[in-house]
């Protein structure tokens, strides 16, 4: 009988091509250094999540955030040792965030955090968490502690903004103004 074989053969043809896919699913949708949800994806899921808010009421937040000094590392230690940087600061985020909290690496050395059912004090608070979680542990290079800092600008949803790409610009205009204010600090958008 060659119908078996056959069968078996275009059986296992499929399950591979979908393992396939879902691994370029996968890679399309996460950086590849940290593991978490990329540029893209925040994009897909900030739409989502805003669409979401506009419906049921504003308890959307997004906190745009920054390594303060990056560029320093990078040029004192290396790119491998600012990748491991960066590794560090996605781990810390990881940690200090709620499952129901959305991550993304939304280039360089800048990550966005989503919290959805927080009015403007708890996402200040949690920001402040974040904050604290990545400055009170410690990264090292072989034997150097090296401290590592961000600066957090937090937008709440608005009924003014059009769109989820305006919330974000308003919370990057915070992290701005939290990095001319000193930097390691959190800031909210009016």
């Amino acid at each position: 009988m060659t119908v078996l074989p056959a069968i078996s053969t275009t059986a296992f043809a499929l399950m591979c091509s979908d393992r396939i896919r879902r691994q370029w699913e996968h890679a399309a949708s996460t950086d590849h250094l940290t593991g978490l949800a990329n540029r893209r994806t925040l994009t897909e899921v900030g739409n989502e999540r805003f669409a979401i808010a506009k419906i049921k009421g504003p308890s959307l937040a997004a906190a745009v955030l920054d390594i303060d000094n990056f560029k320093a590392i990078n040029d004192t230690h290396g790119h491998e040792d600012g990748d491991k940087a960066l590794i560090h600061v996605a781990f810390r985020l990881q940690v200090g965030t709620r499952k129901s909290d959305f991550i993304a690496q939304a280039g360089g050395e800048e990550f966005v955090v989503l919290m959805t059912g927080l009015d403007a004090a708890s996402a200040g608070a949690a920001a402040e968490r974040l904050r604290l979680t990545v400055e009170q542990d410690i990264f090292s290079i072989g034997d150097e502690a090296i401290p590592l800092t961000v600066s957090i600008g937090v937008a709440l949803y608005d009924e003014d903004d059009r769109n989820f790409a305006d919330m974000l610009r308003r919370a990057d205009k915070a992290l701005y103004l939290a990095k001319s204010r000193g930097r390691n600090r959190v800031e909210l958008a009016v």
